[in-house]
C-alpha cells in the first residue's frame, strides 16, 4: 500500500525526479548513521537522488544546516532546546510535546522545519546493575528520589560519568543533584570518556552510571534504569529537521518523512543499535531489514 502513495506522490509532484540532490547530515554517532540511512533510503526509494554526510560533530552541522551545506538532518529536542530556548522554563522541559512545540516555534525564524516528533528518546538515564545470582548491588533504587534519601542517609556511591556532563548547563550532574537534593562528593565521581560509562558500570567499577536512553549496553549489560521520577531530564527526541527552501520545493518529503515517524521508537532503535553494535552486521542490512519489514521498502 506504501509503494502505490510513494508512486501516486511522483506523479503528483513530477518535480521529485529532476535530480537535485538531496543532503543528509549524520552526526557522529551510530544511532545518527541508522536513522539518516533510514531517510536517505526511503527518499531514494521515493525517486530522490540522496547524498549522505556522515560523521559531523552537532555545532558543525548545525552550522551547515542552516548555510544549506545539508539540507535535513535528525536533532534532538533537548540538544536543541539549550541553544534555542529558556531552559528555566520547567513545564516546558518535563513536557516532551511542549518541548518539542517550543523548539520547533523557535526555529522556524531561522529557515528551519521541524517534521513530526518521534517517541524515541535518547535522553540522559541513570543506570545500576540488576542482581543476578553472582552479583547482589548494595543499593537497588527504583528512582532517583529514593537514591537521593539513601545518600542523604550518609550511604557512599560511586557514580560515572561522562566528564564534560559533570558541569554541563541545565541538565547536567551538578543541576541533577541540586534538583533532587543530594551531594556526592566528587571523590566518589568517575569522570570518563564518551562512551565508557556503562562498561565501566559492568565491570563493577562504580554503582550507578549516566548513559544515553537509547544505548544497546542497558540490555545488554543487564542494567536497569533508575527512574527520573520528577522528569528533571527533558526528552531527547529525534526529530528530522529540514531547510524551509528545499521543503517549499519539494513539500512532499514532508509527508514521506512522517511516514516514518510511527515506526521509529524506543524499541526499534535500540535494537537496530544492538545489531549493529554487538552483532556486528552492517548498517545498511539492518536498515534496509528494518524498511521492509515496516513495508516501506
Amino acid at each position: 500500500m506504501r509503494k502505490y502513495i510513494i508512486l501516486l506522490l511522483i506523479m503528483i509532484f513530477p518535480s521529485l525526479c529532476l535530480g537535485e540532490k538531496i543532503i543528509i547530515g549524520e552526526k557522529s554517532f551510530l544511532e545518527q548513521y541508522l536513522l539518516g540511512g533510514i531517510v536517505a533510503e526511503h527518499l531514494k526509494n521515493a525517486g530522490f537522488e540522496v547524498e549522505e554526510k556522515p560523521g559531523i560533530l552537532t555545532t558543525s552541522l548545525r552550522s551547515e544546516l542552516v548555510q544549506g551545506k545539508v539540507h535535513m538532518y535528525w536533532e534532538y529536542t533537548g540538544t536543541a532546546a539549550r541553544a534555542l530556548i529558556d531552559m528555566s522554563d520547567r513545564a516546558t522541559f518535563q513536557n516532551p510535546e511542549l518541548l518539542y512545540q517550543a523548539v520547533k516555534k523557535a526555529d522556524r525564524k531561522n529557515g528551519i522545519i521541524w517534521l513530526n516528533r518521534t517517541e524515541i528518546n535518547n535522553g540522559w538515564v541513570l543506570a545500576a546493575k540488576k542482581a543476578t545470582s553472582e552479583y547482589t548491588p548494595k543499593y537497588i533504587p527504583e528512582t532517583i528520589e529514593e537514591l537521593a534519601t539513601i545518600i542523604n542517609k550518609g550511604q557512599a556511591v560511586t557514580i560515572v560519568m561522562l566528564s564534560t556532563f559533570y558541569n554541563r548547563k541545565g541538565d547536567g550532574f551538578k543541576f541533577l543533584e541540586n534538583h533532587y537534593g543530594f551531594n556526592v562528593p566528587l571523590k566518589n565521581l568517575v569522570l570518563v570518556g564518551e562512551g565508557e560509562s556503562l562498561g565501566i558500570l559492568k565491570r563493577g567499577k562504580a554503582d550507578f552510571a549516566i548513559g544515553y536512553g537509547t544505548d544497546p549496553e542497558i540490555e545488554n549489560f543487564g542494567l536497569y534504569i533508575v527512574q527520573d521520577n520528577q522528569r528533571f531530564w527533558p526528552a531527547y527526541n529525534p526529530v528530522l529537521t529540514i531547510r524551509e527552501e528545499i521543503l517549499s520545493r519539494y513539500p512532499q518529503i514532508s509527508a514521506l518523512v512522517n511516514s516514518l515517524v510511527p515506526h521509529l521508537d524506543q524499541e526499534a532503535i535500540i535494537r537496530m543499535n544492538y545489531r549493529v553494535k554487538f552483532g556486528k552486521e552492517p548498517i545498511k542490512k539492518v536498515i534496509s531489514e528494518f524498511l521492509i519489514r515496516k513495508g516501506l521498502l
